[in-house]
């Protein structure tokens, strides 16, 4: 996953780069997966959507895959990074 839907509900972001002295100006452009999408503990730096039961990201080979609530936690992980080495599919 290279980008992932982060709605406002949490607070605001801006798209055209990070707002310098801004509370969490990093995690205003960064996200994060320590929770799935849509998670009822989500943090700021979470990826969320208004969408039901799902987010959207753009992925590396450039496609765009709306990825579930209900995606397992291992799996959501494993498409955030490439440094484990994991092989993953989207459910």
């Amino acid at each position: 996953m290279f980008v992932g839907e982060r709605c406002s509900r949490l607070g605001y972001s801006t798209w055209v780069g990070m707002v310098h002295g801004a509370d969490d100006a990093m995690a205003r452009i960064v996200g994060i997966t320590d929770h799935t999408p849509n998670h009822p503990s989500a943090h700021f730096d979470d990826f969320s959507s208004q969408h039901t039961n799902g987010a959207h990201f753009l992925m590396g080979d450039g496609s765009v895959a709306r990825i579930d609530d209900t995606i397992d936690f291992t799996v959501y992980q494993g498409l955030a990074t490439r440094g484990g080495g994991e092989v993953v599919q989207i459910p």
